[in-house]
């Protein structure tokens, strides 16, 4: 992309979130920040209707947590011996802090919803509440690192698409996030998962192509 785009740029506040992981062998595991399904369904959930043929939403996702704690449910499953109790330990991330670009043809439509949106916000579990601190528009660009003056520091924990990865020979942990989902015979079927790589910042990038925004924050997308 040599244009510039519109895009979404929400700062987002929770103080506390469990990202829980779909394919957790044993008990309950979070990932270290909201994955692209998480959002896509805050979104919806404000507009407060479902997705419609033709909605093209991406999201970029970084961010920063103060610590992680575990908390403990009391689980309770039915078997022969009849009801049974047992504690899990859930870890949760404390004060998190995000930065969520959103590049999509209904963002006006988006905009709106966040900023009024028809049921109160989680993201994670639905206990897992968020307060949006901003939202607003932001020109983004594609920009060539090698013709700058100096390199790119990344200054929040990110996915980045692996794709994009391999572009700026960045290295993280490897994930598959999910991005899209159907509800069959009652259950949320993964229909569409994204390769990313989550990295720790602070990171310094000195070549390749990298989408920024005015404040010179990267967008993974």
């Amino acid at each position: 992309m040599n244009c510039k785009e519109k895009c979404l740029k929400v700062k987002i506040f929770q103080p506390k979130a469990c990202y829980k992981t779909p394919f957790s062998l044993k008990g309950i595991d979070t990932f270290p920040l909201p994955t692209y399904s998480n959002l896509r369904g805050m979104v919806y959930t404000a507009m407060g209707r479902k997705y419609k043929k033709g909605d093209k939403i991406e999201f970029s996702i970084q961010g920063t947590f103060e610590s992680l704690y575990r908390d403990y449910w009391n689980a309770v499953k039915y078997g022969e011996d009849g009801k049974q109790k047992k504690p899990i330990q859930v870890p949760t991330l404390h004060n998190i802090r995000l930065v969520i670009h959103i590049c999509s043809n209904i963002n006006d439509e988006i905009k709106n919803a966040l900023e009024k949106p028809s049921e109160y916000l989680s993201l994670g579990r639905r206990e897992d509440i968020i307060r949006i601190e901003e939202i607003r528009e932001v020109e983004v660009e594609e920009k060539d690192i090698s013709k700058f003056d100096k390199s790119i520091i990344v200054n929040y924990n990110a996915y980045v698409p692996l794709k994009i990865c391999n572009n700026l020979e960045i290295n993280g942990v490897p994930f598959r996030l999910p991005s899209f989902w159907e509800i069959k015979d009652g259950f949320r079927i993964f229909t569409e998962m994204i390769d990313v790589r989550y990295i720790e910042a602070p990171i310094i990038i000195e070549s390749g192509k990298i989408k920024l925004d005015k404040e010179g924050d990267p967008v993974w997308i």
